[in-house]
């Protein structure tokens, strides 16, 4: 009898075990690490400071990475060591600053690594460095002069002009709800300087707008900016960032273009790095890509097949991508326009002048990737679809569709990034060379 009853003891104990094993586990799925928003890709000028952060959940500690052109991974605590003259915080942190930048770090990539005990770690998306050469510093104005405020300083109701003419010798750079920043100086709204002179901007708005107006007419970017770095200009520019539900104020009208319509030819084209299509009312492309347009007189809208007033033309610009490379910004208006989402189209709307637009790139790094019980299809470096391959050499940033072996239970291991899984299925992008493990429960 006795003997009974410590084998039911037993038995409960083992019951009681079980059920508490299964009663944990939802708690254990509650606490994965996932990425909310990865770091995003920074432009700056040699000497200046550059800011990385994330949004993620279900972490307890970070480390950030940086990975050279060749594949080189260094922490980033060591980056005094790989770049003389540069300092750095909040290597472990939630924001990691890099201060005086060097030349040496264009084309690096920033990434951060998530950490909590009993999982396995989470890398985010990598993020692309580009460093350019230090911005001319313009003189002030004589207006400037004149009253004791610097050229630099914040004006109050400055009204924006869209001629590129020069006043005194003098070009101005204006922000509209939004404000720039200039060497060392930030939160600027305007800034004279002397006409031949190029300078480097970063207009940041206080959050993502619905789109941005320059000098007057309409970008709607894809995916929308919030920051956006000019490198040389030389002109006259307004850039107003326009929120969500609010009017601009720097928009032109229909009426406005007509009235200051002239009698140049009126034209917008594009490199071999971009193409160009009308768009519908409801913003869909149609009627193929084309090159250039003449716009000076009336014309053929080829989405609507409906005759448009001449003077101003409303079309979507989308870079042409090659093999092996990624779309760093856009260049227009003689100067290189680059952003902290990854822009590779966009429409500008009724433009009323004449503008040439050309796709920007950087080389992208080719990845290994390499599967254990498991299989993958992607697109390979040389633009052939795989399907359930072991191993391939790819773009980074390339999507691959991985699957485990097998039917029962199990889990990943090794390189992960990005990822969507479900069950066997792991979706991922590819961000640096490694080994991915489907191993089984």
């Amino acid at each position: 009898m006795r003997q009974a009853l410590r084998w039911a003891s037993g038995l409960l104990a083992v019951m009681m075990a079980f059920v508490l094993l299964v009663s944990v586990q939802p708690a254990e799925a509650a606490s994965s690490m996932v990425f909310t928003q990865h770091p995003i890709a920074k432009t700056a000028a040699a000497g200046d400071t550059l800011t990385f952060s994330f949004k993620a959940s279900g972490y307890k500690s970070v480390a950030w990475h940086l990975i050279s052109p060749d594949g080189t991974d260094i922490h980033a605590k060591e980056i005094p060591t790989q770049f003389p003259g540069a300092k750095v915080t909040g290597a472990n942190g939630g924001k990691l600053t890099i201060k005086k930048v060097t030349a040496e770090m264009d084309g690096w990539q920033v990434y951060v690594i998530l950490y909590k005990k009993g999982l396995d770690p989470v890398s985010s998306e990598p993020a692309l460095i580009t460093v350019t050469a230090t911005a001319a510093t313009p003189q002030p104005t004589a207006a400037a002069e004149a009253d004791g405020t610097d050229a630099g300083e914040t004006a109050e109701d400055t009204e924006p002009t869209f001629s590129d003419e020069s006043v005194d010798g003098k070009k101005t750079i204006t922000a509209v709800n939004c404000t720039f920043s200039h060497n060392k100086d930030t939160k600027l709204t305007t800034l004279s300087f002397d006409e031949g002179v190029s300078v480097n901007v970063k207009f940041t708005a206080s959050k993502t707008p619905a789109y941005w107006v320059i000098n007057g007419t309409r970008y709607d970017f894809k995916p929308v900016p919030r920051t956006i770095s000019v490198w040389g200009m030389r002109r006259n520019l307004t850039v107003e960032a326009v929120m969500k539900g609010k009017k601009s104020t720097t928009l032109m009208s229909d009426e406005e273009i007509q009235a200051q319509r002239t009698g140049e030819t009126l034209k917008v084209s594009v490199g071999s790095s971009a193409n160009l299509c009308h768009i519908t009312s409801s913003g869909v492309g149609k009627g193929g890509w084309f090159g250039s347009l003449d716009f000076t007189q009336d014309f053929t809208n080829r989405a609507t097949k409906k005759t448009e007033t001449g003077g101003r033309v409303t079309v979507r610009v989308k870079a042409v991508i090659p093999e092996g490379k990624g779309v760093s910004g856009f260049k227009f208006m003689g100067a290189t326009w680059n952003f902290n989402t990854n822009v590779q189209s966009f429409v500008v709307k009724n433009l009323r002048q004449s503008m040439k637009f050309e796709a920007e790139y950087y080389d992208l790094k080719q990845l290994t990737i390499t599967c254990s019980n498991c299989f993958m299809s992607c697109k390979d470096v040389n633009g052939n679809q795989l399907s359930n391959v072991t191993s391939a050499t790819v773009w980074e940033g390339t999507s691959l569709h991985i699957v485990g072996n097998g039917s029962g239970d199990g889990h990943w291991e090794g390189l992960k990034s990005s990822e969507t899984v479900s069950n066997h299925n792991l979706r991922m992008t590819a961000h640096k060379s490694g080994t991915i493990t489907w191993v089984s429960d």
